[in-house]
């Protein structure tokens, strides 16, 4: 658990403080250092506003001034303890059980405030705190000293079942967890208001096989399997989902699921959705950025008729697109920043981010946007998110492949520009972090400072010059190969496709025979062209790209490739790029508010699998390392 700040805010806290610290006076127990809930003397915090309350926890402390009975009174902290959980005051809960912990010496009574703080820590990560290994551990440890002490007392063991349940739910969710949150009964738990939500959690992380073999096995299943079929269909749109969910919730009022719907569920019903049927695409259509405007214009028309063909819509339902010319200045078109946005049900781009940065200015709350570049606010709703071709998220996706890998010592290149800065800043970021130590890097201005910063990277430049101080040593003719560094174990490079035919093979030419082994060089798309031939294939021998499927060769197979390729004759990977961009901002826009809140949503779209992330589409793209015997039998 994260530290929480604890705020001493009533009498009551202050009362039950002075209560527990007469109970550890008495026992004699050792003042705490660690994980102590912070506790502020603010004045204005001290309000005597729950005469009740106050008159409980004052007969509490009464009884034990009078009777100095220790255990009676710690019965009674607890009872109170779990009186305040259960009207949502986790804080005031957990500050007692904080208090007590070290006074209490009977086993019941430990159960109880071990499962009490348990219990408040899993509802708080049900309210969005987030979860860590620290969290983790200590529940463990938590629930165990509980099943220990409740197996010794033979004490009713449903709350301690669902805590348990739901830890290994929220941890790493299991088969064995699933069935028993099934097999909970009534309790007194807290945790059972939010046995619906479990199941829910538990249903969205399963496999589809296996969430049809449980639904087949348990009927209470099948109600939540109906609700996730219903959220997770790839043919609706948000607006079409919340009325069948509506309406499937209308005929099924009568099932358990529906008396505490999953919260995230409700939160996407309660959602506002714009009843139009217009789109707006705004795109830079003129100007220096009007070739990329259109590429991204072709690939949303594209979009927009497969699904009108896959839904299977009457050409009257079928929305209106409106494309809307930005312009390529840094400022947007005057016209634009007097439309109406409350016509259209979804907007598309701008694709600048000064453009962005306008529209957000202006663009009505609540409307549809699907903006095309990373430049976001810091708070925007549900209905909002960025979509862009990112050079970081694939630095970040390289360094990751890498690390998993266990890829511990590469040499990163990279060529001048800001493209190529921005991929290495981020790639050295993570790698820092989750590695620990930074990679030997080398930047080029030609081919000259190329070859000599990889060489001298690769310890080669040195090797070369022993060999000169050896052969000046001896009149006799020395035969002598250079050796490299022995700990580099791949390479990372960051330049255009022309440069990366270049650098391959100073890289294969640098390592020694010696070592018979091929090290991968891993590369980004800013690399990749998937107009290759033989001779391309040769100098990219072992090279491990990250791209889009699109352009990769199982992507240039399907049809709707084929098409592409026959309608725009052959084009560049760059149009194939911002054609497949287009495309699938069209499908994510229709399902804006869907993926912001189902954590368990991904699309797999031309540009990758998509998933969204505090209101940011996530790429996972696809790995694609050149055929080894292929380039090797290339002349």
């Amino acid at each position: 658990m994260t530290q929480r700040g604890k705020i001493l805010k009533s009498y009551r806290f202050f009362s039950a403080l002075l209560a527990v610290t007469l109970l550890s006076a008495c026992g004699g127990s050792a003042t705490k250092a660690v994980n102590q809930p912070v506790i502020t003397n603010e004045t204005e915090a001290v309000v005597l506003d729950d005469t009740e309350t106050q008159s409980d926890i004052e007969k509490i402390i009464s009884r034990f001034e009078a009777s100095q009975d220790r255990t009676e009174t710690i019965w009674s902290l607890l009872d109170y303890a779990q009186l305040q959980q259960s009207v949502g005051q986790c804080d005031t809960a957990e500050l007692i059980i904080w208090h007590l912990i070290d006074d209490i010496s009977l086993g019941g009574q430990r159960v109880a405030a071990e499962l009490l703080r348990s219990e408040c820590v899993i509802l708080s990560l049900f309210q969005g705190s987030g979860i860590d290994e620290e969290d983790v551990l200590r529940l463990e440890t938590w629930l165990a000293n509980a099943k220990d002490l409740n197996a010794s007392s033979n004490l009713p063991n449903q709350r301690l079942k669902i805590a348990t349940a739901a830890l290994a739910i929220i941890a790493q969710p299991v088969e064995s967890s699933f069935i028993e949150i099934l097999s909970v009964e009534p309790s007194d738990s807290a945790l059972y208001e939010v046995k619906n939500e479990l199941i829910w959690r538990s249903m969205t992380a399963k496999s589809g096989q296996q969430r049809t073999e449980l639904a087949q096995r348990d009927p209470i299943i099948a109600s939540y399997l109906a609700m996730y079929d219903i959220i997770s269909d790839a043919n609706l749109d948000d607006r079409t989902r919340q009325q069948q969910l509506n309406t499937w919730i209308t005929a099924n009022a009568d099932e358990q699921l529906i008396e505490r719907i999953p919260s995230e569920v409700h939160t996407f019903l309660q959602t506002p959705l714009n009843n139009s049927n217009k789109i707006a695409a705004l795109l830079p259509l003129s100007g220096r950025l009007s070739a990329q405007g259109e590429a991204i214009k072709h690939g949303i028309i594209s979009a927009y008729f497969s699904n009108a063909n896959t839904a299977n819509n009457e050409p009257e339902s079928l929305p209106l697109i409106e494309f809307i010319d930005t312009g390529s200045n840094a400022v947007i078109k005057d016209d634009v920043q007097t439309i109406n946005f409350l016509e259209y049900s979804h907007v598309i781009g701008p694709l600048l981010p000064t453009h962005i940065s306008a529209l957000e200015a202006i663009i009505t709350p609540g409307t549809n946007t699907l903006y095309l570049n990373t430049s976001k606010l810091d708070d925007v709703d549900l209905g909002t998110s960025y979509f862009s071709l990112s050079p970081e998220q694939e630095a970040t996706q390289i360094a990751q492949s890498m690390m998993r890998s266990k890829i511990a010592n590469p040499v990163l290149i990279y060529a001048p520009g800001n493209r190529a800065k921005r991929m290495r800043d981020t790639f050295l970021r993570v790698w820092e972090q989750g590695n620990g130590r930074m990679p030997a890097d080398v930047s080029f201005s030609d081919n000259k400072s190329m070859r000599v910063g990889i060489t001298n990277a690769l310890g080669v430049l040195q090797s070369e010059q022993r060999i000169k101080q050896m052969s000046n040593l001896t009149t006799e003719r020395v035969h002598s190969v250079t050796r490299n560094r022995r700990d580099v174990d791949a390479f990372v490079v960051f330049a255009s496709a022309q440069q990366a035919e270049l650098i391959n093979p100073i890289i294969e030419s640098s390592i020694s025979l010696f070592g018979n082994v091929d090290l991968p060089v891993y590369a980004s798309s800013f690399s990749y062209s998937h107009k290759q031939n033989r001779n391309s294939l040769r100098d990219l021998r072992n090279m491990v790209f990250l791209d889009m499927p699109f352009v990769q060769p199982s992507g240039r197979n399907s049809e709707l490739a084929r098409q592409v390729d026959d309608v725009f004759k052959q084009p560049s990977t760059s149009f194939l790029r911002l054609f497949a961009f287009g495309h699938d901002a069209y499908t994510l826009v229709k399902n804006n508010v869907q993926m912001n809140i189902f954590s368990h949503i991904n699309r797999d779209g031309l540009t990758g699998t998509l998933t969204m992330k505090q209101n940011e589409i996530q790429r996972d793209l696809d790995l694609l390392a050149i055929n080894t015997p292929i380039a090797r039998n290339s002349n």
